[in-house]
């Protein structure tokens, strides 16, 4: 036998028999790796190891996901279920351990692995989850997980054939993902409720900032509520794009977002169409902002907590930004009411900033049309609402009632007519 088959025969038993443990190693710190991150963007989440015993050619694991204690009450009130998660990773460059399962593979990398869930409550008792996980890990410490679930339900749910694809790297602090659920159907008390064709797509990175930019998709085909001797109520199609980024430390975000609706009580078929885009602003008085509301909404004290999310907003304010809805509009039978918004705030010195200021500072124009049957229904449900066209804030073009104001320098004019602002009152 020539010696350089020999060598090649050793390296190859040294790469199935002896990598596992070396490599177990490393799977094991990825995989803490991963919960770390997990826990770190999730602050609502308290994230536990519970168990962990490495073998030489496997791993198992559990891990207790719970719901932090100063959300439960702001969730429901009420003690929820932990999701409890048991994990089995084959480890080695070549995981041959892993054809003894379910989608077992010889895919390199530092393992393969496949997990379960199950719920348990506070009583103790406990209901599997169905679906399974599948996760390779790369060697660079990466994660492709799918999450399979077949089609199946229980007495009141049932479910098509679903999926759930991510892809995580928590050294480039990275996420994408896409999933799709055919279809789920939820029936109580005679209620039925129909989801058709939910798809959803991500990639995004987490910022120093504490939020992560990239781009989100979802879609929803329709949603129908059925209820005895009531015609049935159709959410859809429904979607929503988001889009952001980071340049020299400058935000800039957009949504849109279209929801198609038919049937509803009291109203008909109807529609909303929001387009909004947020331009350069400061991406660190933004990510303050965030984690100040975050706080703000689960204290059990929110006022005590108020004061700082009002600084990292005066923060936001001083940095500059652009605002604009660009599209606002709601469908009715009786027309469409629309709005069109532009704001813009200059960059200012923070130690000078006011609320005054802002207001001397910040322009702003607006665009508000509302069809003439809308406007005498909501009038005769409120009469006060005729003042509006008393005081010219409203004008009759046409089929519509509309408002033009426009704002620079403290000036506030609507419909071409000033309009007096009380800016004192703000100091």
């Amino acid at each position: 036998m020539k010696k350089s088959i020999v060598v090649l025969i050793v390296v190859l038993a040294l790469v199935v028999l002896v990598s596992p443990g070396i490599i177990g190693m490393f799977a094991d710190r990825a995989v803490e790796q991963q919960v770390e991150w997990a826990e770190d963007e999730n602050t609502d989440l308290v994230i536990q190891t519970e168990r962990f015993d490495r073998g030489w050619f496997s791993s198992e694991g559990t891990h207790r996901i719970s719901i932090a204690d100063q959300m439960r009450s702001v969730v429901t009130g009420e003690a929820l279920p932990d999701l409890v998660v048991e994990t089995r990773i084959d480890h080695g460059i070549v995981p041959l351990a892993s054809l003894g399962r379910e989608q077992g593979t010889l895919k390199p990398g530092l393992g393969s692995a496949i997990s379960t869930m199950r719920l348990e409550f506070e009583d103790g008792s406990s209901t599997e989850v169905p679906g399974t996980i599948y996760t390779d890990i790369g060697l660079v410490g990466d994660m492709r997980s799918r999450y399979e679930l077949e089609a199946g339900g229980y007495e009141d749910i049932e479910w098509s054939d679903s999926s759930l694809r991510v892809t995580t790297n928590p050294q480039q602090q990275t996420a994408v993902f896409e999933g799709e659920i055919p279809t789920l159907s939820i029936s109580d008390a005679g209620e039925q409720q129909q989801l058709e064709n939910l798809r959803f797509a991500g990639d995004v990175k987490m910022t120093p900032y504490g939020f992560a930019t990239g781009e989100f998709d979802v879609s929803i085909g329709s949603l129908t509520t059925t209820t005895p001797s009531m015609p049935p109520m159709v959410i859809g199609p429904v979607t929503l794009s988001q889009a952001s980024a980071i340049e020299n430390e400058r935000l800039d975000a957009s949504v849109r977002m279209n929801i198609d609706m038919a049937g509803l009580p009291g109203v008909g078929d109807a529609g909303f169409v929001m387009d909004f885009n947020l331009g350069n602003a400061d991406a660190a008085a933004f990510g303050e902002l965030l984690t100040q509301l975050d706080e703000v909404s689960a204290s059990a004290d929110p006022d005590s907590l108020m004061l700082a999310a009002e600084d990292s907003l005066m923060d936001l304010c001083a940095g500059g930004f652009e605002l604009r809805f660009n599209q606002l509009d709601l469908t009715l039978p009786a027309g469409v009411l629309s709005t069109r918004l532009d704001l813009t705030v200059p960059e200012t010195n923070r130690a000078d900033f006011t609320w005054t200021s802002l207001l001397l500072a910040a322009e702003l124009n607006a665009n508000v049309s509302v069809p003439t049957a809308i406007y005498y229904m909501a009038s005769m449900m409120n009469p006060d609402l005729a003042q509006a066209v008393e005081m010219g804030i409203l004008k009759q073009e046409g089929d519509a009632y509309e408002m033009v104001a426009e704002y620079k320098k403290g000036l506030l004019s609507v419909n071409g007519a000033p309009f007096p602002l009380p800016i004192g009152a703000t100091q």
